[in-house]
């Protein structure tokens, strides 16, 4: 059910709504309501024993909104194994979250091994050939954050996760699906604050000066190199 405030979106009388426990007065809303959920069901069913991705992503949005964390968490992987690109994206952060999981907001969850290997499947599955915007986005922090982890920086010598970053943040800004303003201004901040990784060498972390300038790649046009030496290194590994 759409609402506008706390207003309902067809005849306008007043909505009473609280997260997980909802009251409303409209009897013709109720009825959209209860119909629009059900058919949600019925499209999730199929033809012919066909599945309905789409409707699972809808329907993990529905528990979702009702605080059905368990429930929604299931939804969103049955989308993402059938191939909807935001159920992908929806189930990836499930893992990474833990949602469904842990409740609670206290203390931030922290994924396994073979969560975050999973999440990082199902975030490349939902970007390829640049289908759902905001996948490229989540992927690319995703991939700092485990740099951080595993070696304090993200400009570790040889193992900088910078240049496929900056190249995933560009594609998600070029990207027609899913990205919003907010979405938007968020990814252009991230590859202003990573793109001064031009300025040093991505294998052996040489600074560029006036007298021995750095040469930037032709290829990803993202990273730059001392040398040959160093290009041919860092490509290798």
């Amino acid at each position: 059910l759409r609402l506008q405030g706390s207003k309902c979106h067809r005849c306008k009388s007043a909505i009473v709504h609280k997260p997980g426990a909802y009251t409303i007065i409209c009897l013709r809303a109720l009825v959209d309501y209860v119909s629009k959920v059900a058919s949600v069901i019925v499209r999730a069913l199929g033809k012919r024993n066909k599945l309905s991705p789409l409707a699972f992503t809808h329907y993990g949005d529905f528990l979702k909104w009702e605080t059905r964390f368990d429930e929604a968490r299931k939804m969103y992987k049955v989308a993402a194994t059938y191939g909807h690109a935001r159920g992908q994206y929806e189930y990836a952060l499930c893992l990474l979250q833990g949602t469904g999981v842990s409740n609670t907001c206290e203390q931030a969850y922290d994924a396994s091994n073979e969560e975050v290997e999973e999440a990082i499947q199902f975030l490349c599955r939902s970007s390829t050939k640049g289908f759902y915007g905001p996948s490229y986005t989540y992927l690319a922090k995703t991939l700092i954050d485990i740099a951080e982890k595993l070696h304090g920086t993200v400009y570790a010598v040889g193992k900088s996760p910078i240049p496929r970053v900056l190249q995933m943040l560009a594609l998600g800004m070029e990207c027609p699906y899913g990205i919003s303003d907010a979405l938007r201004d968020e990814t252009s901040k991230l590859i202003k604050h990573y793109e001064n990784s031009k300025n040093k060498c991505s294998n052996c972390g040489m600074t560029g000066s006036q007298t021995h300038p750095l040469r930037i790649c032709t290829m990803c046009g993202c990273v730059a190199y001392c040398s040959n030496v160093c290009q041919k290194r860092d490509y290798r590994d």
